[in-house]
């Protein structure tokens, strides 16, 4: 059976819980996924794992929300620079 990817979960704005020992659910834009693990210890392996790739994901998301705004003040700057040179080259 070849195995293909199915889509991606945006694990930024997923909640993840569990129901008892072996079963994770996994919700996320709408939809919910039921996840089984062998025991336990699997199981809480696989939360540690998700809650830590949640947690760089919202990481990346912040770091991408401050590089724009960096990069719209720098933009800012250089335009009132530009406007400020602009002037004094047009000084009589």
């Amino acid at each position: 059976m070849a195995h293909t990817c199915r889509g991606t979960i945006n694990l930024a704005t997923a909640h993840i819980d569990t129901e008892d020992a072996c079963n994770i659910v996994l919700s996320s834009g709408g939809r919910t996924y039921h996840l089984k693990a062998s025991t336990e210890v699997e199981r809480q392996r696989w939360v540690t794992a998700l809650e830590l790739a949640k947690a760089k994901a919202i990481r990346m998301m912040n770091d991408q929300s401050d590089s724009s705004e960096s990069q719209e003040r720098a933009a800012q700057s250089a335009q009132s620079s530009w406007k400020t040179n602009w002037s004094m080259l047009m000084v009589p």
